[in-house]
């Protein structure tokens, strides 16, 4: 096991672990249930009414077009000289009722378009809203091409089922009904063997849907692991490049695209197979009628061809349709592994959040016994990393706090608890004497301002990076101006005048920023914010000094008075905090201000603090 990630057993079984469950997904692949079906409907639900209109559309295009393939034989069994001049009427009025009958199917195509973008629309952001609810590890562990797959090429296939699927469903399954009384009506004798042939065929074709589920599942699966490489890997192209292994990871890419052409082909074929049959099996059904007509009739009366053929080609428009039917049930064979893995998602488990209406007193921060480790799937604790063990320290409000410890110590769990991002697995935290689980998410992240070690920068303005997704007309210019000043990136802004300043775009990623750039952003938005608390983790990771210095100044000047936490190793940049916590795997194992601690000559601080002092 590999704690909460995704990930492969002995058996070659696909595991998905949550929150330290182990649960073990079925291999066999997922099929269509009425549970699955109801599920999606509450996306349809709010287009109800649309469909309503369009099924009686469909019904009346559907009965028109039946109605046009019986005109031979109405003609012929009604027929005398004396209609001939009403004939032209007949002729006139078909043709006024199919202008009106191609508007009505023009508006339903539209109709149904819209719904479908609608369902679309609604499944993605219901998969965007879902991912901000998710536990952070099970975002931290689980493949980025999972995501991309979800909002890809699974909410394509849900696009596909309603557009053209409810559609065809509707248009194909009423013109059959109205086919199939004109078929009896015109000769009830041989009807009834049309039903036979269908349930044969309905057999057939289940049977090829067993085999297009398992290879579009196969092929699913590896689409996943091919998005996750091809992310991957552009993302760390540069690497890749400056070490020369660029073409091996290419090559590392076919064959993962070998793999899923593979899967895919299997896939296509089996799907046209579940086309091919049925059509086979009609027409020989076609050419039956066509022999037993042929024995039955004497051909004394010229009409009797001309009722042949005309029932032939009622016949045939009722293969077409019903082939139509079962081609839907492969479609859907298809898209229910898409549809399963969204429903997964879609319900997987969140974060609790509370309703209670709460105020905190104060910004003193608590971790009381808190434990927390990854994996330990199915109940089994010597299968557990521990990351955090009796964790026990208390931070007064107000305070500059520093946490520091060695990579691995537990430092950023321990940050990321703080934010509610992680849950403790036992022991509570409480802030201002509230349990952490007790205080709505909104208040509490807006309560805690952070600045992680590499900020989260995303294609966009300079602006709309600090507002980060803030409504720009809660922060009015003076302020924006204030908060750029205070977090000196004003030579940034003058920079890129020509581009628009402070409006100018920072390209995908944060793409033309320096790391000291991104860190000046993400302490403008703490300006901006005004929080109670501010945390923050290995800011001095990756950034040059002068932006380090700058905000060890804020913590010092322009955020006194509030509570501060830093999380880091580099002591230096801690040495005038108020009180300084030592972590070493997952515990406190020494507390006190720099003087006290560099004072204990076998402590681990002071061990520390020599080495980095040498260094």
């Amino acid at each position: 096991l590999c704690g909460n990630r995704i990930c492969f057993d002995a058996l070659g079984k696909r595991l998905t672990l949550i929150r330290g469950l182990t649960t073990i997904r079925d291999p066999r692949p997922p099929r269509l249930s009425m549970n699955l079906a109801k599920y999606f409907w509450r996306f349809l639900k709010p287009d109800r009414g649309v469909l309503f209109l369009s099924f009686i559309g469909l019904s009346a295009q559907s009965a028109f077009s039946v109605l046009l393939t019986m005109v031979p034989t109405i003609l012929e069994r009604n027929w005398h000289p004396g209609a001939r001049p009403k004939l032209f009427y007949a002729i006139g009025g078909l043709l006024a009722v199919n202008l009106v009958i191609l508007a009505v199917q023009m508006t339903v195509n539209w109709m149904m378009t819209k719904v479908t973008e609608n369902v679309v629309r609604r499944v993605k952001l219901a998969i965007f809203k879902k991912v901000g609810n998710l536990p952070s590890e099970e975002m931290t562990f689980e493949s980025v091409g999972k995501f991309a797959q979800r909002t890809t090429g699974d909410v394509m296939h849900l696009g596909g089922m309603v557009s053209p699927g409810i559609l065809q469903l509707m248009f194909s399954s009423t013109q059959l009904v109205f086919m199939m009384g004109a078929l009896f009506w015109i000769d009830y004798r041989f009807a009834w063997i049309i039903p036979l042939v269908a349930f044969l065929v309905a057999a057939i074709v289940r049977w090829v849907n067993e085999k297009v589920r398992f290879w579009s599942h196969k092929d699913q699966m590896k689409q996943e692991d091919i998005l996750t490489q091809f992310i991957e890997s552009i993302g760390g192209c540069r690497d890749l490049i400056a070490s020369g292994r660029f073409n091996q990871a290419a090559e590392a890419y076919d064959v993962e695209l070998a793999r899923k052409q593979k899967f895919q082909i299997a896939a296509s074929w089996w799907n046209n197979m579940g086309g091919i049959l049925p059509t086979a099996c009609f027409s020989c059904l076609i050419f039956g009628y066509y022999l037993f007509k042929i024995s039955q009739s004497d051909f004394t009366d010229a009409h009797d061809v001309g009722i042949i053929l005309s029932y032939a080609g009622n016949l045939a428009m009722a293969q077409g349709l019903a082939l139509t039917l079962f081609k839907l049930t492969t479609d859907a064979a298809l898209a229910t592994p898409s549809l399963t893995e969204l429903k997964n998602l879609l319900e997987a488990p969140e974060v609790a959040d509370s309703q209670d209406h709460t105020v905190l007193a104060s910004s003193e921060i608590a971790f009381n016994d808190v434990h927390f480790g990854y994996g330990g799937g199915g109940g089994d604790a010597s299968k557990t990393k521990t990351i955090l063990s009796n964790l026990t320290f208390r931070v007064d409000p107000g305070i500059f706090a520093a946490i520091v410890g060695q990579s691995g110590s537990g430092k950023t769990t321990l940050f990321y608890m703080l934010l509610r991002l992680l849950e403790p697995q036992s022991g509570c935290i409480t802030l201002g004497g509230v349990e952490l689980h007790k205080i709505p998410l909104s208040v509490l992240h807006d309560y805690i301002g952070f600045i992680p070690q590499a900020p989260f920068i995303f294609s966009g303005s300079i602006k709309q990076n600090l507002l980060m997704g803030a409504n720009p007309d809660d922060f009015p210019p003076e302020k924006i101006d204030h908060a750029v000043k205070l977090a000196r990136l004003e030579d940034l802004i003058a920079k890129r005048k020509d581009e628009g300043g402070l409006d100018a775009p920072v390209g995908a990623g944060g793409a033309s920023l320096s790391a000291g750039e991104r860190q000046r952003i993400a302490l403008g938005r703490i300006f901006l914010r005004n929080p109670s608390i501010i945390v923050c983790d290995e800011y001095t990771a990756n950034i040059d000094n002068a932006t380090a210095k700058l905000i060890q100044n804020a913590l010092k000047n322009e955020f006194a008075g509030k509570t501060r936490v830093v999380i880091t190793h580099q002591l230096y940049t801690i040495r005038g905090a108020d009180r300084i916590y030592v972590i070493d795997k997952g515990s406190i194992v020494e507390q006190g201000t720099h003087q006290e601690l560099v004072s204990k000559e076998d402590g681990l601080y002071r061990e520390t603090w020599d080495v980095q002092r040498v260094e």
